[in-house]
């Protein structure tokens, strides 16, 4: 994960484990800050963005890698700048990432930034506030288990800063030819179909780790209740006993591997058996 700095195996893939993923800067303030302020905001990131690109030696639009000063890991970081009425700022770091590499950069690009008069936030006449904060923040077009980033709603704005080598990722994947969840008895006999997925961490051995499991509901629907709670239920025992003792094949960074959460739906759709080969044929 990003949260720390990788130790072991993580650090021993080599670069044709590897491949490379665009970083990006974008800025952002409160849900309820006035769009000049967001568009100033934007602003900002676009000169911080230059500037990252130049300390690492690009020209012009030109997008540098930045193997030789972080890792992958060096990202997300995130500055913290708070903007006051009297034309002055302070900032301070925010960091998730394994190491201090992207905060530093990301310190220098903004310093350079200001010095040459860009990054500036100006103050509005009707804004009552002595002081707004703006949170610039690196971050990499994957998250922790190897999903793409999405920018949140209604802030699509980012400046690609640089490119990263990234480790390679495959998913976790269930082994073939371990079965299916049994069909409840009592769903089948009474014709019942449905739907759910559960949610749990596949570990390094390829193990579900049966303390993180728990099935997805679709948020603002209510909870099933009375007869057709029970049914559910009965669904969610058995998926929830199935994976219990599946094998997968874990995910992997590079060629380590890697705890990753799986989303694992299932379907169970009630079919009507066939006529039995040993059936006594009706008398004629």
């Amino acid at each position: 994960a990003r949260a720390e700095r990788p130790a072991g195996c993580l650090l021993s893939n080599t670069s044709a484990d590897t491949y490379r993923e665009p970083v990006y800067l974008q800025a952002r303030m409160p849900a309820h800050t006035d769009s000049s302020l967001t568009v100033q905001a934007d602003l900002m990131a676009s000169d911080v963005a230059a500037e990252l690109r130049a300390l690492l030696g690009a020209h012009d639009t030109d997008i540098p890698l930045a193997d030789s000063v972080m890792s992958w890991y060096s990202v997300p970081a995130q500055l913290i700048v708070t903007a006051h009425a009297d034309g002055s700022v302070t900032r301070h770091i925010r960091s998730a990432a394994g190491d201090s590499s992207a905060d530093v950069l990301l310190s220098r690009a903004f310093d350079a930034a200001r010095t040459r008069g860009a990054a500036l936030m100006l103050w509005p006449e009707n804004l009552t506030a002595d002081s707004m904060v703006v949170r610039l923040t690196l971050v990499p077009s994957l998250d922790e288990n190897g999903w793409k980033v999405v920018a949140p709603a209604g802030r699509r704005v980012r400046f690609t800063a640089f490119y990263l080598s990234e480790p390679t990722q495959s998913p976790a994947l269930p082994k073939p030819n371990q079965g299916q969840p049994d069909y409840p008895f009592f769903n089948r006999q009474s014709r019942i179909t449905g739907r759910l997925t559960l949610q749990f961490v596949v570990d390094t051995n390829g193990r579900v780790d049966s303390t993180t499991i728990h099935d997805l509901w679709t948020p603002g629907v209510p909870r099933l209740t009375g007869e057709l709670e029970r049914y559910y239920n009965d669904f969610l025992r058995s998926t929830t006993t199935w994976v219990k003792r599946i094998q997968f094949s874990p995910a992997r960074r590079g060629s380590c591997p890697v705890r990753q959460i799986v989303q694992f739906p299932f379907e169970f759709v009630y079919r009507q058996p066939a006529p039995s080969a040993y059936q006594k044929s009706p008398p004629r």
